[in-house]
């Protein structure tokens, strides 16, 4: 085997893990005080995201991503109403 095919066999492998550890925690609900001290973290710059992640025990980064998403545009809405 070559070294070419060694590395997709790799590459196939771990895209195939991943996609078992997706379903594995696809129902995993966090309470909102988790996603708070998560966000926080981040935004202040106390943790980076793959550390909130560890720490908070959160395995998919895809989780993190959407509740940092949800926070700005949470952010930009408030700013919206403090200019009206």
């Amino acid at each position: 085997m070559s070294i070419l095919e060694m590395l997709i066999k790799f590459l196939v492998d771990e895209i195939i893990m991943e996609k078992s550890r997706l379903k594995q925690y696809s129902g995993i609900r966090y309470p909102k005080e988790v996603k708070e001290k998560v966000v926080h973290a981040i935004v202040t710059g106390e943790l980076l995201l793959v550390e909130a992640m560890e720490k908070y025990n959160v395995p998919i980064r895809a989780t993190v991503v959407a509740w940092l998403k949800k926070y700005c545009r949470e952010q930009e809405k408030l700013a919206r109403m403090k200019k009206k």
